[in-house]
């Protein structure tokens, strides 16, 4: 459960042809300002998220699907405003990603 003003967070730190440093984090729930508070204090340049919206794999809800990330980004041409913080998308999704 996250609560307000915590992100289920850790550093990594990769070494490879220069340090690399990474944070892993679970899919943020609301409020996704957060999260988007930690990405700037954080400086972080990019963020990938690894897992589906959906998994039917990991058990039955109503609609047949076990819930495992919300949208926390704004679609394109939008923006997200929560609690000071404004989140615009940079760039459009590559063509070979499924859409969300």
């Amino acid at each position: 459960l996250q609560e307000e003003g915590y992100v289920n967070a850790s550093h990594i730190k990769l070494i490879s042809k220069g340090d690399c440093a990474v944070i892993a984090s679970q899919a943020p729930k609301k409020p996704y300002s957060t999260f988007w508070k930690m990405v700037l204090e954080q400086n972080v340049g990019l963020v990938v998220m690894l897992c589906a919206f959906n998994d039917p794999n990991r058990g039955v809800t109503l609609n047949g699907r076990v819930e495992q990330a919300e949208k926390y980004w704004p679609n394109d041409k939008a923006t997200l405003e929560e609690d000071g913080i404004r989140v615009l998308v940079d760039k459009e999704p590559h063509p070979s990603f499924p859409e969300f």
